[in-house]
């Protein structure tokens, strides 16, 4: 566990998500995804694996990312400072990333999140997905999960110039679709919890107390020191935790 949230997989082995920047409803995505599959012209994409082309600039895409209802940036205001002091922000940090998230009930959008998240793995290869020595575990669906969002946070910046907030080609901003990427990969990664003996925010902010002092376990396996980890994937581990 130390190890895999130490590292990150690497641009080689990630997925890259981009959209032509149109958006659709869901129940009429469904609907034109019909209409497809009973066109009897010959298509160059299989509908059957959730291709087709974009209904409005015919764009070829083989997935659809939904939009997290209130993820618009202007919908989220800035909250005002507060007096409270850093031990108590800290903790509150901490609660949020220790209380496991709930999928959503089954409604249209969580089908579509889950969907994309399966595209996303289909098109990786099984050797990005298994780092770990048991297949499945949530050590390999994190080390997966920030991945994926540092290889396309990485793209962003070398589309946008080097810098997010300076806009960049207006082509660029079109495309992207790095917020409600985020919102997918973060609701998948609340689903798990970091055990508290490798929370990286826990021995940032030296909340964890040292068990070896205390208790004197000569079983305890060694660790990655925080000072090791990979700084992008430290930062990606704890915004998609929250």
């Amino acid at each position: 566990s130390s190890c895999l949230l130490a590292v990150s997989i690497g641009w080689e082995g990630g997925v890259y998500v981009q959209t032509c920047g149109h958006t659709l409803h869901i129940d009429c995505h469904k609907s034109y995804m019909e209409s497809l599959r009973n066109d009897q012209v010959l298509q160059g994409f299989s509908v059957d694996k959730g291709e087709f082309t974009c209904p409005l600039c015919r764009q070829f895409a083989n997935s659809v990312l939904p939009c997290y209802p209130g993820s618009n940036v202007e919908n989220n205001l800035w909250q005002r400072p507060c007096n409270k002091s850093t031990q108590d922000l800290i903790k509150e940090v901490e609660e949020l990333q220790g209380r496991p998230g709930a999928f959503p009930s089954e409604t249209n959008l969580s089908k579509e999140m889950e969907s994309v998240m399966k595209d996303i793995k289909n098109t990786t290869q099984k050797k990005y997905r298994d780092y770990s020595k048991t297949p499945g575990s949530p050590d390999n669906e994190f080390l997966f999960m920030y991945s994926v969002a540092r290889t396309n946070l990485e793209l962003e910046l070398i589309h946008r110039g080097g810098s997010l907030c300076s806009g960049g080609p207006s082509t660029a901003g079109k495309r992207s679709c790095l917020n409600q990427l985020f919102h997918v990969l973060a609701l998948h990664m609340r689903l798990y919890t970091i055990d508290s003996e490798y929370n990286p925010w826990k021995k940032l902010t030296q909340l964890v107390e040292d068990m070896n002092s205390q208790v004197g376990n000569e079983d305890q396996q060694p660790e990655v020191p925080i000072l090791y980890h990979d700084v992008t994937s430290l930062l990606l581990i704890q915004i998609l935790m929250m």
